[in-house]
């Protein structure tokens, strides 16, 4: 994959040529580096877009935003398990992107890029916890300890 192979996809091509130069001058390097982020623009373009639209490439993600950015999995209409688990790889995919992006252009230490791996995980792991909780307990009812007291887990 890598570099040569993005430059002949045309939608990828057009979203970096209307994304800042900073960005442009990194594809480069950046494909080049990681078949992960050729094949996620590939197979989605439309996240590289976003990516770049919503100015995110260039920007760290504080621990705390990962929440807002987080798929809404709590409606009040019930969500098919499908559906979910759709919404949360492409939440996962366009902030592994977004991350891997930054760390390869150079534009976050190692430290930073860690924290928003760590962050992200934390994040995403408690919103599949939230959603599977949220359909037990309407299927078995709210888990509780042997002392009858609710219970997180």
């Amino acid at each position: 994959m890598g570099d040569r192979t993005w430059k002949r996809r045309p939608e990828i091509t057009a979203i970096l040529n209307n994304a800042d130069s900073g960005i442009r001058e990194s594809a480069s390097r950046v494909f080049a580096a990681s078949d992960f982020v050729t094949q996620s623009c590939e197979q989605d373009p439309q996240l590289l877009r976003e990516l770049v639209a919503a100015g995110d490439l260039r920007r760290a993600c504080p621990a705390g935003e990962f929440s807002a950015r987080a798929p809404a999995l709590t409606a009040d209409v019930p969500l098919p398990e499908a559906h979910v688990m759709t919404k949360l790889r492409h939440w996962r995919r366009r902030e592994m992107l977004r991350i891997a992006w930054r760390d390869l252009a150079g534009w976050a230490s190692l430290e930073e890029t860690l924290a928003e791996l760590s962050a992200f995980a934390d994040t995403a792991i408690n919103s599949a916890y939230v959603y599977a909780r949220q359909q037990l307990a309407a299927r078995y009812g709210e888990p509780r300890s042997v002392n009858g007291e609710p219970s997180r887990w």
